[in-house]
């Protein structure tokens, strides 16, 4: 990369008699996140510190401490530092906001407060083998002591019948029930889960010699439009690597405040690192549905919940289309966006994948195995209000004025991103070939 002046250009482009015409040669489809990010609405954040707030609505269940079983004669569940209600996709590592204060982080199991009289708990034995049915024992809660984080239970509820349930053991909530004329239950709500990334500024310039700006270019634009289109790519290909791959920090460079900002994958590492995958050696149709299953799980707002977008290397890419030849289960079909961006769509028993070949992990081997999976409704860039992409132009028309002998300007942005729902999202890594 260079200043654009008339010492640094081929001699033949600006030869009258060389043929007009300059191919411009990029990857594929750009930038092809932030592209798609116009699909959305913009969002707005107001500080550097940018914070947003998700809800989980789950379906959860009781993990019983791994101290004593539980005799079928027992009322009382003395639940432990060890047990307690799952909350599977709460961050397990959200770290600290920038003045040190911890983030809200994945739940210890021993919540009661999650539990009100008159819910109605459910246990499943399973003999070994788990080749023969068992009928369920439920049971009603009656009391909850939060103090000493414990319940009283009806055995045996609604005719079952009450049996030892040892330790460790699982009880899935299967709703509540009242009597006519009951008071009022006990209020509930979902406290919402807080999430921070930092803003990050985004710069790149453009530059050009007085004296190349007078020389007739012979390609068909002037150097001025040419070097204009040089910083608008490279922009939009910087934003796209940090949404990606960037760590979020906050700190000072050349004594003056400095902040980054959490990418994708460290979004998921963070919230929902179980999410990120290595495939073996080969993958077929039902290893790829087995880790691709789990991102399907979740409701996600007011988006499609059984549809994702997948970036995809270029080996994974091919290693996609080649577990859908080889398995049969499904068949690649060609689409495009509305602004013409290509992608190709596959549906499995449980939801509908568009994949894109990004062009971004082409750049490197291990990038180039790597497909990662996106809900999209609930992917946002946050721009920092007021700095949304400004370009402030120097030396000409209607632009600033700094002395300097060359036309130039400068793109800045401000912003980060938002993925309300990271464990609706994850990656595959080493997708290496097809079986």
């Amino acid at each position: 990369m260079d200043f654009y002046h008339s010492g640094n250009i081929p001699v033949d482009l600006a030869e009258r008699s060389f043929a007009a015409g300059l191919a411009l040669r990029m990857p594929g489809g750009g930038a092809p996140l932030f592209a798609l990010s116009g699909l959305a609405k913009k969002k707005t954040a107001k500080t550097i510190e940018h914070g947003y707030w998700s809800k989980q609505y789950d379906y959860p269940s009781l993990v019983l401490p791994n101290t004593v079983d539980i005799a079928a004669g027992d009322t009382t569940i003395q639940l432990g530092a060890t047990a307690g209600w799952q909350t599977p996709n709460l961050p397990v590592n959200p770290g600290n906001d920038s003045n040190g204060r911890p983030l809200p982080a994945r739940s210890a199991l021993n919540d009661t407060k999650r539990l009100i009289p008159g819910m109605i708990l459910r246990y499943q034995a399973v003999k070994a083998g788990g080749s023969v049915w068992v009928p369920p024992e439920l049971m009603m809660i009656e009391t909850v002591d939060l103090a000493n984080n414990r319940i009283t239970v009806t055995r045996g509820f609604a005719g079952t019948t009450a049996a030892l349930i040892p330790k460790t053991s699982t009880l899935i909530m299967v709703g509540n029930a009242y009597e006519e004329g009951s008071n009022r239950p006990q209020s509930q709500a979902v406290i919402p889960d807080r999430h921070l990334n930092f803003t990050q500024i985004f710069r790149n310039a453009w530059d050009v010699s007085g004296t190349l700006r007078s020389i007739a270019l012979t390609q068909g634009v002037d150097a001025v439009t040419d070097n204009k289109q040089d910083c608008i790519h490279m922009h939009a290909r910087d934003i796209e690597t940090a949404a990606w791959f960037g760590r979020k920090f906050m700190g000072t460079r050349n004594g003056k405040p400095f902040h980054t900002m959490d990418g994708i994958e460290a979004m998921i590492e963070r919230y929902a690192p179980e999410n990120l995958q290595w495939a073996g050696a080969t993958t077929n149709y039902d290893q790829l549905v087995k880790m691709v299953n789990p991102l399907l799980n979740w409701q996600s707002g007011a988006g499609n919940s059984r549809r994702r977008v997948i970036h995809a290397g270029g080996e994974a890419f091919q290693v996609l289309q080649d577990i859908g030849r080889k398995s049969g289960n499904y068949q690649l079909v060609d689409q495009q966006t509305n602004f013409g961006l290509q992608f190709k769509t596959f549906t499995t028993g449980r939801g509908t994948f568009d994949l894109i070949e990004n062009p971004l992990f082409n750049t490197n081997t291990q990038w180039s195995k790597m497909a990662a999976v996106l809900d999209l409704s609930q992917f946002d860039f946050a721009y920092l209000e007021g700095r949304d992409t400004r370009h402030d132009q120097y030396n000409q028309l209607g632009g600033l004025t700094d002395g300097k002998d060359a036309t130039g300007g400068v793109l800045t942005s401000e912003l980060t991103i938002e993925m309300q729902a990271p464990f609706t999202c994850g990656i595959i890594y080493n997708l290496t070939a097809a079986a």
